[in-house]
C-alpha cells in the first residue's frame, strides 16, 4: 500500500537581530587599493585578516600590501596563511616571519586555511602539528582552522581526528545556506 499527501515541504529560516562581527579575507585576488577599504569600512567591517603566506611561496608581497592597506583605513588587521600540508615547518617559518616582520601582535587571530594536497597524508595529524608549532608563541586561544565545506564532504579532512576543542571555520563558497 502506497500513501501520497499533498502537503508542500515548508523552507524553514530563522534569522536573528543579533549582530555579529563582519570582516574580510584579504589576499593577492583582493583589490589593492585605498577604496576597496573604504568601502569595506562603509560596509560595516572593520577588521581584516590578511594572507601572509602561501604555500609555495617564499615571500608573499600582497601581505605587505593588503596590511598597511587595512591599518591605514583603520582596520584591525588579523593574519591567516594558507597551507598545502606539503611541508608544514617551512609553511609556519615563513608565515611567522612575515607576521613578526608586518608588527602583528600576540592578542590577533590567527587563521590557518587549510587546502590540502590531495597526495599529502597524515593531514589530520599535520594540523595538530601546525597548531602546536604557532601556539609555541601565539596564544592558542586566537589560532583558528578554515577548511573547505567541500574537503570535509569529499572526506579529505577528517574532523572527528581534530581536537574536540578547536577555532574552526568552514567555509562554503557560493553556497545559498551554510549547510553545516
Amino acid at each position: 500500500m502506497t500513501m501520497t499527501t499533498n502537503t508542500k515541504a515548508i523552507t524553514r529560516t530563522v534569522a536573528t537581530a543579533k549582530a555579529y562581527p563582519k570582516f574580510a579575507f584579504c589576499s593577492a585576488i583582493t583589490p589593492a587599493d585605498p577604496e576597496h577599504y573604504a568601502r569595506l569600512k562603509a560596509a560595516g567591517i572593520d577588521t581584516a585578516s590578511i594572507c601572509l603566506h602561501l604555500s609555495g611561496y617564499s615571500h608573499y608581497k600582497f601581505a605587505t600590501i593588503h596590511t598597511n592597506l587595512a591599518r591605514q583605513a583603520g582596520m584591525k588587521t588579523h593574519a591567516f596563511m594558507v597551507t598545502d600540508l606539503t611541508d608544514i615547518y617551512t609553511d609556519v617559518i615563513l608565515f611567522s616571519r612575515r607576521f613578526n616582520q608586518l608588527g602583528y601582535t600576540r592578542g590577533e587571530k590567527i587563521t590557518i586555511w587549510i587546502s590540502p594536497n590531495k597526495r599529502s597524508t597524515d593531514r589530520e595529524e599535520k594540523i595538530v602539528e601546525i597548531i602546536d608549532l604557532i601556539s609555541n608563541y601565539h596564544d592558542e586561544n586566537y589560532i583558528d582552522i578554515a577548511l573547505m565545506k567541500r574537503d570535509i564532504d569529499d572526506c579529505i579532512i577528517d574532523l572527528s581526528k581534530l581536537p574536540k576543542l578547536i577555532n574552526l571555520t568552514i567555509i562554503n563558497c557560493n553556497a545559498q545556506l551554510s549547510g553545516i
